[in-house]
This record gives C-alpha cells, sequence and structure tokens, in this order.
C-alpha cells in the first residue's frame, strides 16, 4: 500500500506495485470528476490519507484533481495550477524532455507501458530528498488519452539504502584491485594534466578523449556517480580547464569518503611511482639503438623490463565486469584469472 500520511518524512514505505493497484479508484474518482475540495469526506478524503496522487493535462500543469498530502510533501501551499516540472524541481532541460517524453504518451502512438517507460521517474530535490513519480494514463470515453495520473512518493532512505550497497561493493572490488586502481588513480592525475594543458590552447579532441578514456575507466571499477558526472561533461559543446578541476574534485572526495576503507591519499598517489611518456621511452630506446655496441645489456635489460606491467593490472576488475554482466543476463557466473601478477610487456 502506499505510505500513510502519517508515515514519517524521508521513510515513505511505497510498495512498487501499490500504484497498479490503486489505479482502477483513481480513475473511477478522476472520471467522477468531484473534486478534493468538494469531496467532504469522500473518496479523495480516503486517498489523501493512503498517498500522494496528482492529476496533470498535456501542459503538465496540476489540475484541481490533487491529493491534499501533495502539498506536505514538495512543501508548498498551493499544488493547482503549478507546472509539475516545477514541483518535482526539474532543470529547464529536465523539463524539455520530460516533456517530449510526455508528448509521446499523449500521441498514443507507442504502447501504454513503452511511452509511459520513457518518462523519467525518480528526482532529487534541493531539500536532499529523493521523489519517484510513477505515472499511468486517464482516457476519455473515445479512448484518447485525456490526462497522466501520478502517484508521488518519497524514496529518499530507499535511495540512501540502494547507494550504502553500491558503494560497499564498490570498495570491496577496489580493495581486490587495489594496485591497479592506484595505477588508475596516477594515471588520470596525468591525463588530467596534460587535458589542462590541451583546454589552454583550445585542443578540445585530445582533451574530450582524455575525459573518455576516464569515464570508461571509471566505468570499470563501478564509480557510477563520476562516470554521470563526467557524461554530463561530456555533453557541454566545450569541456574547460573548470570541468577538469571538477572531475579531480570528485575524485578527491571519494577517496577522502573512502579513507578508512582504502587507506589512499589523492595527493600521494605521484609519490609511489614515476611516470615517463611513450615518447620518452620511445626516445630513450631510439638512443640506445643508435649507441655504440658498448652499450651495457643491463640498460637494454632496464628498458625493456620498464614496459612491464602485471597481466592483472592491464587487464583490470574484468570479475567484477564479469559478474554484473552476468546479474543483467540472469545468468551464473564463475570468472577466475590465474596469473595475474606475471609481468608482460604493456604495448604487447
Amino acid at each position: 500500500m502506499l505510505a500513510s500520511r502519517d508515515a514519517p518524512e524521508g521513510s515513505d514505505a511505497t510498495h512498487p506495485q501499490s500504484h497498479a493497484r490503486l489505479q482502477p479508484f483513481l480513475l473511477l474518482l478522476f472520471r467522477g470528476r468531484g473534486s478534493p475540495a468538494e469531496d467532504a469526506g469522500g473518496g479523495w478524503a480516503l486517498l489523501d490519507r493512503l498517498g500522494r496522487v496528482l492529476v496533470v493535462g498535456r501542459d503538465l500543469v496540476v489540475q484541481p484533481e490533487c491529493t491534499r498530502s501533495c502539498k506536505r510533501l514538495f512543501g508548498v501551499t498551493t499544488v493547482e495550477g503549478r507546472p509539475l516540472g516545477e514541483l518535482l524541481g526539474m532543470s529547464s532541460r529536465q523539463r524539455e524532455e520530460f516533456a517530449l517524453a510526455a508528448d509521446q504518451v499523449f500521441e498514443d502512438i507507442l504502447p501504454e507501458e513503452v511511452s509511459l517507460g520513457q518518462l523519467r521517474a525518480k528526482f532529487p530535490s534541493a531539500r536532499g530528498s529523493v521523489l519517484r513519480a510513477e505515472g499511468s494514463v486517464i482516457r476519455d470515453g473515445a479512448g484518447n488519452v485525456e490526462a497522466l495520473l501520478f502517484t508521488i512518493s518519497d524514496i529518499t532512505a530507499l535511495e540512501a539504502a540502494t547507494r550504502e550497497s553500491h558503494v560497499n561493493r564498490v570498495l570491496v572490488g577496489i580493495l581486490r584491485q587495489k594496485e591497479p586502481f592506484q595505477g588508475f588513480l596516477a594515471e588520470t592525475r596525468q591525463q588530467l594534466s596534460a587535458a589542462r594543458e590541451s583546454a589552454s590552447i583550445d585542443d578540445q579532441v585530445f582533451v574530450r578523449r582524455v575525459v573518455h578514456t576516464i569515464k570508461g575507466n571509471c566505468a570499470s571499477y563501478g564509480l557510477s556517480e563520476l562516470v554521470e558526472q563526467i557524461h554530463a561533461i561530456e555533453e557541454a559543446p566545450e569541456i574547460r580547464s573548470a570541468d577538469l578541476d571538477a572531475i579531480e574534485r570528485s575524485l578527491r572526495a571519494f577517496l577522502e569518503q573512502s579513507r578508512a576503507v582504502l587507506e589512499i591519499d589523492y595527493d600521494r598517489i605521484a609519490d609511489q611511482a614515476f611516470f615517463i611518456s611513450r615518447d620518452q621511452l620511445d626516445e630513450l630506446r631510439t638512443m640506445i639503438e643508435r649507441s655504440p655496441a658498448g652499450v651495457p645489456a643491463e640498460l637494454r635489460a632496464w628498458t625493456a623490463r620498464i614496459r612491464e606491467k602485471a597481466a592483472g593490472q592491464l587487464l583490470g576488475p574484468l570479475d567484477d565486469l564479469a559478474a554484473r554482466l552476468a546479474e543483467r543476463l540472469g545468468k551464473r557466473a564463475t570468472f577466475v584469472v590465474t596469473g595475474d601478477q606475471v609481468l608482460v610487456d604493456a604495448e604487447l
């Protein structure tokens, strides 16, 4: 059932199927055209005790059919006549995308469940809460889509628990691949530094290549919030130095929040290794090849070893990727890597 009006703030216990179960009752109320203000203890009063419900037209403005509990949820004195996007705290771009998706629902070309599935459903608020809006269609006597009916739920506690569970899985995965992860951080610092230089001369091709690479590496370690942040940065017409700084701040923040578990200091990563670029290494190898035959064999061997990395470091967290893929496919899979400490030429 939907959470009662007495449920604590931020602890909405909405059942995933409650919207579907209540829909016939909601549609009867709407088609009866009895507004909540005129209800005087009838169906809308009962519904007000069960949950937060509102109806919008094609203009996505809230109609008189809305429960009083919506006011408390949104923290406003008036809900009727206000745009839904404003109440849910959507940005201007999110409103445009939501309106386009809603138009598809009203055009009624695609199957109902498909078009409704295109509507954004989760909305973080400025107050720190997270709201969920589950929609369904209301049809007139001719079967045309007349309005959209939404039940609004506060899923803040559920989101917090889900996020905590995800973070715990991410930390466990990183601990199992701590050395490769430290290598990723060191490489990212170097890449961001090079990207800042390129941004200063407006070399957007190189900057975008670096940012896209970092996004892929973050995804491989399950850093979903960073992936979303970088994706938004990539959508901008231009990637600036300030955007690169924002990526680095987020990496720092993640490591600071996880310091007790990972024991990794972003500012000390560079102290753990020295880096030379591929061009510098090629230059050194060329110098050795052009040198007289008397070049010590030890130096030739050293230049060969410097290119070597542990196979596991090059492969990254393949076991985690395999587990996530198996989960999406609904399969059981065990992925085992042996010999991951064997040193191999990183250029092979």
